[in-house]
């Protein structure tokens, strides 16, 4: 097991004695590398040891192994004499601990509680109990608490508590030893929550988050947590990675305080921080505020998209008034209210604002950083369509990469420059196409999407003046191939009154790319004798051979040849076939 995956175990467990570890910390050693109050009613040694949850067999086990690593050895030997008559070992005061702390009451161990929480807050078991524990007594007897019980804890802190702390470990170095022979229990706790295989595929710093959550609790490891981690470590897609690991932080961060607690809260903050959403974290700077935001500043478009898209999309369940689910934003909104990150310290983390704040990227910046790296050009037009396209505006269609427009775009890319013509195709005529077999409500959202597309293009033709054909040409020089008469009428037919919208600034703009000259040169193509019969039937307004579900007929109304499917043909010629 690596420095890295103990580090941030030993500094929660007990901050003290890993800087005398460190040898950071030189004062008052007897007295943190003595058995201390764990914050709940039990007595725990070093790196939370417990002394009443363990057998006095594992106890020794975990020591005599620490001894043989240790450059120093922990007495068994010596004695405490608590009076003429009495004496313990080590051994038998633990012992004697575990049996007389059993037997007490609930209402003795809550009295024993407040004993051993003011001991450790004035940081002095001894001298407590021999000189301010009768001083105090008002606080331990109450009404509730009569003076049998008082009397009872007062002897039990005096007979049991005095000498439990009186046997100090000999020295940091092996306070970190003992660490080191009780951790491996709680990694392969760690290691056996996760799907076989995971654990071993994470960072230093991902496993020391894991091994904090396991060594606290195993069940903080649970079923969503392990599902973002599998998910995580089995990606190729470095993009997705990164999503799933912005998952796996927020799981860690809010969802695994279950208690409500605000000191647990400050232990998540540092154990998703540790967990981290880029890099290894391996230095104590890296624990707290800060540590990665400078990181995740230098990160590419595309890994802050990712990580701003977990945040703002994804649900977790948090109290929400009236049920449902907050999204991870929502949620660490309202939970960095009950359980604020700056708690007892300054900048103890940083707050989900503050992330947002640092992923902040507009989706259109992503896209065109995507065509410029597969050194390819965008038209005016497309980029002025996809500029109105930032997730926020009233024209903004899913970021995500597996969404319809990033999909087109990477399409687009594989074979030419992106231009308003083929971004139209595969927004409009593609997805209408991809969703001809679909469910009815496929299909309903399919042309909702095709209408927001329309929407925003007129919006864009309008925001350019309007645009014809002369003045398009002249913005966008080096797109000839796109310009042509056969992809306009695809971009006619498809901007056309069949579809869920009104559009005539769309049907004039793409029109205008349809010259006179070109019209005229299709007209004196010479008619092959197979289709002729097809021919006559358009202009006898007939159906024509289906094309891909759709048929070709010619609109009196419009006064031209369109393209549609037949339910279309039949609504709008009386049912006529």
């Amino acid at each position: 097991m690596s420095d890295r995956e103990l580090k941030l175990l030993k500094r929660f467990e007990n901050i003290d004695i890993y800087n005398i570890e460190k040898g950071t910390k030189t004062t008052d050693t007897d007295y943190h590398l003595s058995a201390h109050y764990d914050g709940k009613v039990n007595m725990a040694i070093g790196y939370g040891l417990d002394l009443y949850v363990n057998s006095w067999a594992t106890v020794k086990k975990y020591l005599d192994e620490a001894n043989e690593k240790s450059d120093s050895d922990f007495d068994f030997e010596k004695t405490y004499k608590l009076s003429d008559e009495v004496s313990y070992t080590f051994e038998a005061i633990t012992k004697k601990y575990r049996t007389d702390f059993a037997a007490l009451s609930e209402d003795e161990k809550g009295v024993l509680r407040a004993a051993l929480l003011e001991m450790k807050l004035k940081k002095n078991f001894k001298t407590f109990i021999e000189q301010e524990y009768e001083f105090n007594n008002n606080r331990y007897n109450s009404t509730n608490v009569n003076t049998v019980t008082y009397n009872k804890i007062k002897t039990f802190c005096g007979n049991i508590i005095k000498p439990l702390v009186s046997f100090p470990l000999p020295s940091g170095e092996y306070a970190g030893k003992l660490m080191e022979v009780m951790a491996p229990k709680h990694r392969n706790t760690a290691k056996n929550r996760l799907n076989s295989g995971d654990y071993d595929k994470l960072l230093d710093c991902q496993k020391g988050a894991l091994l904090s959550l396991a060594y606290n609790s195993p069940s903080l490891i649970g079923n969503n947590l392990k599902g973002y981690i599998a998910k995580y470590v089995n990606e190729t897609d470095p993009y997705e990675k990164a999503k799933y690991r912005t998952l796996a932080w927020a799981e860690i961060r809010y969802g695994s305080n279950s208690n409500k607690l605000q000191g647990l809260a400050n232990r998540r903050y540092q154990e998703s921080d540790y967990w981290g959403l880029v890099g290894e974290n391996d230095t104590d700077e890296n624990l707290y505020y800060n540590h990665q935001l400078g990181e995740i500043a230098e990160l590419g478009l595309e890994e802050k998209l990712m990580i701003k898209l977990a945040l703002e999309k994804a649900e977790m369940n948090y109290n929400k008034p009236g049920g449902g689910k907050y999204t991870i934003q929502g949620k660490a909104e309202k939970y960095e209210t009950d359980y604020p990150t700056t708690h007892r310290r300054t900048n103890y983390s940083f707050t989900i604002a503050e992330l947002l704040k640092a992923v902040d990227v507009k989706v259109v910046n992503v896209i065109l950083a995507q065509i410029e790296a597969a050194n390819k050009k965008i038209d005016t037009v497309a980029k002025v369509f996809l500029e109105k396209y930032d997730g926020q505006s009233d024209y903004s269609i899913d970021p995500d990469r597996n969404g319809v427009i990033r999909k087109a775009v990477a399409k687009i890319l594989e074979n030419s420059d992106v231009t308003i013509f083929n971004l139209m195709q595969w927004l409009v005529l593609e997805t209408k196409k991809a969703s001809g077999q679909a469910s009815d409500q496929v299909k309903v959202a399919t042309n909702d999407f095709i209408k927001k597309c329309k929407t925003n293009l007129e919006a864009v033709i309008k925001d350019l003046g309007d645009y014809q054909r002369p003045g398009y040409e002249g913005d966008n020089q080096g797109f000839p191939d796109e310009l042509n008469s056969d992809r306009a009428k695809e971009m006619v037919t498809a901007f056309s009154q069949r579809l869920p919208v009104q559009t005539p600034k769309c049907r004039s703009f793409f029109k205008s790319f349809i010259t006179e000259e070109e019209e005229k040169v299709e007209e004196e193509q010479p008619v092959q004798e197979d289709e002729a019969d097809e021919i006559e039937e358009v202009e006898q307004v007939a159906e024509t051979r289906p094309r891909g579900g759709h048929i070709i007929w010619y609109d009196e109304t419009l006064g031209e040849v369109v393209f549609t499917t037949r339910e279309e043909y039949e609504r709008r010629n009386g049912g006529r076939r």
